[in-house]
């Protein structure tokens, strides 16, 4: 059974169709799905799919599960949700996209070996 909240949007303000706004937000909502589940795994390889080699999210996010290996630590919990107030489309390529970004409660556990 999947405990992973499903992220919640809002249409406060937006200047494009409902479509393409549903086009622009749910990559997003899929990069903080696949997030989740790799710090719940711990495991780095599926941020490779979602970021690029140059975002500063990878190396921090790697870094991170790295620590949790190294010290044996587990996350339980935090599923993160978008609640998105505006799209925009900038560009042809780029978008902006105004939003609230929520972790559900999380806790870090550390595993003994038995």
């Amino acid at each position: 059974m999947d405990s992973t909240p499903s992220p919640s949007s809002s249409e406060v303000t937006t200047s494009t169709g409902l479509d393409t706004r549903i086009e622009v937000v749910e990559p997003l909502k899929d990069i903080l799905r696949i997030r989740d589940q790799a710090f719940r795994d711990r495991n780095t390889r599926p941020l490779e799919d979602v970021y690029t080699i140059d975002c500063p999210c990878l190396e921090g996010d790697r870094n991170a599960i790295e620590e949790l290996v190294t010290n044996n630590y587990h996350v339980v919990g935090g599923a993160t949700s978008i609640r998105v107030h505006r799209v925009e489309q900038v560009s042809k390529r780029l978008w902006l996209v105004v939003a609230d970004f929520r972790s559900a409660p999380l806790r870090v556990e550390a595993k003994t070996e038995s």
